[in-house]
């Protein structure tokens, strides 16, 4: 995660009784062009073949992003991280960091998306999210004994209204 990423928002959600953080989002605004191909750098894995998957995961989980920004024309916003702590949940916080991504989302002009958790999908549902496609990452022979890695992509219209999503997750402009 780069901290010091013009692209990158990070917030945090405080109960204000407490003062404690109990959640957070990071949202990528691509405004001015299409998102990077970055490689994973960090140097974690244990094995070399454990680093080999991680790179093939990344690249094949953030596909549907890339071909949204295309689609966009870079003019995305895409929410990354949203997490609330399960002790806190159901009160809001969810939606208020939602709210933020929507409005400059609304402002900008700015389709968005989310690599979506069947936790959160409702909360996207309520804020003008579409599923566009249910992704099964393709597993490789030589890790068929890894678990299988699936998730719901969902996009939102730049304005509500004047865009619409269709069932192979095309986005038309009347």
């Amino acid at each position: 995660m780069k901290r010091n990423d013009p692209t990158n928002r990070f917030l945090k959600a405080i109960d204000t009784a407490t003062g404690e953080i109990i959640g957070h989002a990071k949202w990528i605004v691509f405004a001015d062009g299409k998102p990077e191909e970055t490689p994973l750098t960090r140097d974690f894995w244990e094995t070399e073949d454990e680093k080999e998957r991680a790179s093939y995961v990344y690249a094949a989980y953030l596909e549907p992003r890339r071909k949204a920004a295309r689609a966009a024309n870079g003019s995305l916003i895409s929410l990354d991280i949203l997490t609330i702590d399960p002790k806190h949940q159901r009160r809001g916080a969810g939606a208020k960091l939602m709210e933020w991504g929507v409005q400059l989302a609304d402002e900008m002009g700015a389709e968005m998306c989310v690599e979506a958790s069947v936790f959160a999908k409702h909360l996207y549902e309520q804020n003008g999210f579409r599923v566009t496609e249910n992704v099964m990452i393709p597993v490789p022979e030589k890790w068929a004994n890894k678990p299988k890695i699936e998730f719901t992509f969902m996009r939102r219209p730049a304005a509500p209204g004047t865009s619409e999503i269709d069932q192979n997750g095309s986005m038309d402009t009347p």
